[in-house]
């Protein structure tokens, strides 16, 4: 609880933070979030970034309480990093888009709502924790892949990122902690199913190929077209739909509100992400994206993302699995 007041704290902006309260939060932080260091130089130059992290905070959230931004800061998993480290864990990843046997998105007779979120009709599963592997891909793929059979069949079952990381490897444009895409993990799925999450459980790293017993299998899969009208008509009709978006570092300290992030327009994607609905808020539109970084991180995970600019290049390649 005193961990939640000294946040709230933060994003209202509440003044200058003194270094006994900075360290009563540190405290907090490592019990929190299970940190631990290797060393007392390690512990005193992640604290001395943890104290900088929250002067920034208190800064920007004060623009926000002052209504010149539409997203607040907090404290996140990542707030012990430097912005270096962070741009390195979110640009590790090796993004091609390939191309297969894939249907295109047609809307056709299609009346997608004014607004949607699929979490409220069971077709979205917890929130997931890649960790520190590159494996973004594998959980926005098995996350369409969960929709998608749940709005078939109305079970929703968890899948398995680490059999995709384990068996989906290069032939299917799948690197394991190295990244990959949606369309071989769906190309994957069609020719061999996926295991649950429960019989074939994450670890984090790539392993070999395990023998399992799918619970989903793929029939197709279809591209949706570069843009957010065909964007918003796929996720309001079909389901929820993976993504590829340009992650920049102000996702390190993200914790609520519409995102508006100008800094990542013109570069090339690098994170994978699945949109599970998109609403309007005080006149502003917005999509609703569930990330794999943990509950901790974001809105309870996820984050919402300002919509009709094409931010973040989300629409460059949106793709949503048949079953």
């Amino acid at each position: 609880m005193r961990f939640a007041i000294c946040l709230l704290a933060i994003i209202i902006g509440c003044g200058a933070i003194s270094e006994e309260e900075a360290r009563n939060q540190w405290q907090n932080y490592q019990e929190e979030f299970g940190k631990s260091y290797r060393s007392l130089v390690e512990h005193r130059h992640r604290f001395a970034l943890f104290k900088q992290k929250l002067q920034e905070i208190e800064e920007h959230n004060k623009l926000y309480a002052e209504g010149r931004v539409t997203w607040f800061k907090g404290i996140t998993p990542f707030s012990d990093w430097t912005r270096e480290e962070f741009n390195n864990y979110i640009n590790k990843n090796k993004y091609k888009d390939i191309f297969g046997e894939e249907q295109i998105f047609k809307n056709e007779n299609l009346t997608a709502p004014a607004s949607i979120d699929w979490r409220s009709k069971g077709a979205v599963s917890e929130v997931k924790n890649q960790g520190e592997c590159g494996s973004c891909w594998t959980f926005s793929s098995t996350g369409a892949l969960e929709g998608a059979a749940q709005i078939k069949t109305g079970v929703l079952t968890s899948l398995s990122e680490q059999n995709l990381m384990d068996c989906a490897t290069e032939e299917y444009n799948g690197f394991g902690c190295d990244g990959g895409t949606s369309i071989g993990a769906f190309q994957y799925a069609q020719d061999n199913g996926i295991a649950s999450e429960a019989s074939y459980p994450y670890t984090g790293s790539q392993g070999s190929c395990k023998s399992f017993k799918p619970v989903v299998h793929a029939t197709g899969f279809v591209r949706v077209p570069q843009s957010e009208k065909e964007l918003l008509n796929a996720v309001g009709t079909a389901g929820p739909v993976s993504a590829s978006i340009v992650a920049t570092d102000n996702l390190q300290d993200y914790k609520g509100g519409i995102l508006n992030d100008p800094t990542c327009d013109g570069q090339n994607v690098n994170h994978g992400v699945l949109v599970v609905g998109y609403d309007s808020e005080n006149g502003k539109d917005y999509w609703i994206i569930k990330n794999s970084w943990g509950p901790k991180w974001g809105e309870d995970g996820y984050w919402r993302m300002i919509r009709g600019v094409v931010s973040c290049s989300i629409t460059k390649q949106a793709r949503y699995p048949l079953v």
